[in-house]
């Protein structure tokens, strides 16, 4: 039955595209998607109902040379399929021209390998979970964390699975279908009384039932991270200080504002503190590799194609011993660049820095004190000049080791890019919730 449903909506994107072309378009793209959902949430051993949804998306995009332009409708139907396709048509006609406009070209179109949706493994196999097994697991994670001394209250606990399906065509020639199953625990506890209150949280979220955490697991971290917040401290002392970033930090921030950087849209918008030039230039530490393996087995970006058609290779490095090699770009912004965009990268998927041999102890061990970060608030950061400002939440860091002492807030300020001149990446690099990062020490930001 699933087959049947995907052949048709595949077949959908094809008549659609076809239609476009039959009545003047130069070239057509259509994507089809389906979601379906379902969240069960318990509060004190109840649960607060069952909710289920699906949903359906056509988007259809028409070029009339270089004018384009798009159009989406929840209706599959084939008079909503035909309306919308003349729908676009109108309204590219009263579009500009846009000289960078066009689908990639049919020499850099390739075609999906099953070996490598395969290799991927984005869909789980196994039944989904029941409703009653998805009632059962949210109780235990919120024993779990009730079970923590100093763990008053439980927000929510929840438990979530879905399956998402994207069905693609362009007049190219390029065909392709990618589908995911995905599972996710959520819970946030709160510890301590009063005005004395301090919320934390985890969860854990995968492809694969067998990949998750335990709700065990998933229930005393996040009641553990928010008893230990309880024992606030202020900073001792001001100024320039090692600063450590916990994976899932250094994923966000560290990983999270030199993707920004990367952006080839950015760049050609003079919203990036590179530019075309930065390419083949030195610009971070020797020991800053940024890499991207879009065929991660079971890695939460992973995909096996680029919306553009072009394939591009498994693995890329956007930097590599501190020389900048690759922007991300798709194909109008290549042509807006003068690059090539056979690299199929409009974005990245599972990106990592390259840890190093260096354990978090060892890390640690020289710096008399410091910032060990766990948590930010705000967002603050210019790509344009990589200036960077967050106030910070974590724990202080005294003699080489990591303290209970823990920072409410922190404001701390630097640059993007002295903070890579002065990183140092450890060797516990975990792709834990599609994090795909490990411990950061930077030497270069002030702390106040």
């Amino acid at each position: 039955m699933k087959g049947d449903i995907k052949m048709k909506h595949l077949d959908t994107c094809k008549r659609a595209v076809q239609l476009a072309l039959q009545k003047g378009a130069s070239d057509a793209a259509c994507t089809i998607s389906t979601d379906e959902k379902t969240t069960i949430s318990v509060n004190k051993g109840q649960s607060e109902g069952l909710s289920a949804s699906t949903g359906v998306s056509m988007g259809i995009k028409v070029f009339l040379g270089q004018k384009v332009a798009s159009f989406a409708v929840n209706d599959l139907s084939d008079e909503s399929v035909t309306e919308s396709v003349e729908t676009a048509l109108m309204l590219a006609k009263g579009s500009p021209e846009n000289k960078f406009e066009g689908l990639a070209d049919k020499s850099l179109v390739g075609k999906v390998s099953e070996q490598e949706v395969a290799l991927i493994d984005a869909v789980d196999k196994t039944a989904p979970f029941t409703p009653e097994q998805m009632l059962q697991m949210a109780i235990d994670m919120e024993d779990a964390a009730y079970a923590v001394p100093s763990v008053a209250a439980v927000c929510s606990s929840d438990v979530k699975q879905g399956r998402d399906t994207s069905y693609t065509y362009l007049s190219n020639g390029f065909e392709g279908v990618e589908e995911d199953t995905w599972y996710q625990l959520v819970i946030d506890p709160v510890a301590g009384t009063g005005d004395k209150k301090v919320t934390s949280y985890d969860y854990s979220v995968a492809f694969h039932q067998a990949d998750l955490d335990s709700v065990q697991t998933v229930g005393k971290t996040a009641g553990e991270k928010a008893a230990a917040m309880l024992n606030q401290v202020q900073l001792p002392s001001s100024g320039k200080m090692p600063v450590v970033f916990s994976p899932e930090i250094s994923s966000s921030l560290m990983k999270g504002c030199l993707k920004a950087c990367l952006n080839g849209a950015a760049i050609y918008a003079e919203k990036s503190l590179l530019d075309k030039s930065s390419i083949g230039k030195k610009l971070f530490g020797s020991n800053v590799t940024l890499l991207d393996d879009r065929l991660k087995p079971r890695g939460l970006s992973s995909s096996a194609f680029s919306v553009s058609g072009i394939i591009g290779p498994q693995s890329v490095k956007f930097v590599e011993d501190g020389v900048v090699q690759n922007f991300t770009m798709g194909v109008i912004t290549a042509r807006k660049l003068g690059m090539s965009p056979d690299l199929g990268r409009e974005g990245m998927h599972n990106a990592y820095f390259k840890p190093s041999d260096i354990s978090v102890k060892d890390m640690l061990s020289d710096i008399k004190l410091g910032l060990y970060v766990t948590g930010t608030m705000g967002r603050g950061f210019t790509a344009e000049n990589g200036n960077i400002s967050y106030t910070v939440e974590g724990y202080l860091i005294r003699d080489g080791f990591l303290t209970g002492e823990f920072v409410l807030e922190a404001p701390i300020a630097g640059n993007l890019v002295e903070m890579l001149n002065s990183a140092t990446f450890a060797n516990d690099l975990t792709d834990r919730n599609g994090l795909n990062a490990s411990t950061t020490r930077v030497d270069s930001l002030t702390v106040s």
